[in-house]
């Protein structure tokens, strides 16, 4: 599960790139499953307060652009995950 969670990060990251062109409420969504998917396998919780911040101004009808500072930090946490995911792999496979 940890692999497909890691698997799913590009994709956010596109999503997050070009966070202009999405539907908000399409955005919501899809910030809530992977927010799920941090839950799930435990990685770094301060992710899932963060996408649910982001997923509930989104519903509450708030800009892309009012939400940006939360964007950029999501974006700082993938790249951060990204970074320690192959150690993470790697002391897994060791146990």
């Amino acid at each position: 599960m940890l692999q497909l969670f890691i698997d799913s990060i590009p994709a956010i990251k596109e999503l997050l790139n070009n966070v202009s062109d999405q539907e908000p409420l399409e955005f919501a969504k899809k910030i809530h499953k992977f927010a799920g998917g941090a839950v799930y396998t435990g990685v770094n919780l301060s992710l899932k307060t963060l996408c649910n911040t982001i997923e509930s101004a989104l519903k509450n009808g708030e800009s892309i652009d009012n939400i940006e500072p939360e964007l950029l930090e999501l974006n700082d946490i993938l790249e951060r995950i990204e970074k320690e995911a192959t150690s993470w792999m790697t002391e897994l496979k060791n146990l």
